[in-house]
């Protein structure tokens, strides 16, 4: 082969690489503008959503800068008890007790306290009394804890909801001394799920949330009362399900309370972003606002859309208790 002709298939070859290249460089900027393009019009199409989200949002922050924020609907986390709001406050001084009788004594000493309000502190006296057992020792605690377990049938709604309390207390903070008190505690309970006064009912099934799968026994009556649509206490109820039954998921019971607006929804709505993936609840969320025809509704969903936005963007911001 003379060189002439060997310069020409190297130029023929050098000729197709450029081709070749040239195409490359071609196809992936088709390829980047396509991509570009579906992003921008992915983009476009959620623009009105994400508008109607924002007035919402400038809305509500209107009205609470104006003083106006408490309106029909209203914000009901403070019915959930979470585990740092069982505990004493620290600017309490809680005394040791010496015996279980000495708590029997004073508790009913407090009880005998007839007074109208304001002259009547028996609430307050009866829980930092009971909030003692948090210290108590072992000798002490152990005797007390079936005491407190019997006011759970006391005919004071007082009495039975701060003895709840504190027994949800007991439960998170000194679970290993509890242990041995779980069965008879959680059958307690189960009776208390259809107490007269709906806080103890709360209050009843939330400890049996923190109790766990050994709450098994107050599966059933916590079933009929989840699937109550008229019922303040299903969305509670779900939850302790939630934690009790591994085959259980409180998310889609609590989304069909928002959808159809049952008793309680609005909990169930706020509570949402604690039990689902942020990206989920958000869409989720969205959805509920675009779709609400009443402004209310449609203030409270842009505030719980504030508030997740702004748990993601401040992730170590403790919320208010």
């Amino acid at each position: 082969m003379s060189e002439a002709d060997q310069r020409s298939g190297r130029w023929k070859f050098q000729f197709g690489l450029g081709w070749a290249a040239y195409w490359v460089l071609v196809c992936g900027l088709v390829l980047g503008w396509y991509r570009d393009h579906m992003q921008a019009a992915n983009d476009l199409s959620r623009l009105p959503t994400e508008i109607v989200v924002m007035n919402q949002q400038i809305a509500v922050l209107t009205r609470q800068i104006e003083g106006l924020s408490q309106g029909t609907i209203y914000s009901r986390m403070s019915q959930r008890v979470r585990p740092e709001h069982l505990a004493p406050n620290a600017n309490y001084k809680v005394h040791s007790l010496e015996s279980a009788d000495q708590l029997r004594q004073s508790l009913e000493r407090i009880r005998k306290d007839t007074r109208p309000l304001p002259f009547n502190h028996s609430e307050v006296f009866f829980r930092l009394h009971l909030f003692q057992l948090y210290k108590s020792p072992e000798e002490v605690f152990q005797p007390a804890v079936p005491l407190v377990i019997g006011y759970l049938e006391a005919p004071e709604a007082m009495v039975r909801r701060e003895s709840t309390r504190l027994l949800h207390g007991l439960v998170l903070h000194r679970r290993i001394h509890m242990q041995q008190h779980i069965p008879v505690l959680t059958d307690a309970l189960t009776r208390r799920l259809s107490d007269p006064d709906d806080r103890v009912r709360i209050e009843a099934a939330q400890v049996l949330e923190s109790i766990g799968v050994e709450a098994g026994s107050a599966a059933a009556r916590l079933n009929e009362i989840a699937a109550d649509d008229d019922d303040e206490v299903a969305v509670f109820a779900a939850l302790a399900i939630d934690a009790i039954d591994p085959q259980y998921h409180a998310v889609p019971r609590l989304q069909e309370l928002v959808e159809t607006r049952a008793a309680n929804w609005e909990f169930a709505a706020e509570w949402l972003p604690e039990i689902m993936l942020p990206s989920d609840a958000e869409q989720y969320l969205e959805t509920q606002l675009m779709q609400t025809k009443i402004p209310e509704e449609g203030y409270f969903f842009a505030r719980i859309l504030s508030q997740l936005k702004r748990r993601q963007m401040f992730p170590d911001e403790k919320e208010a208790p």
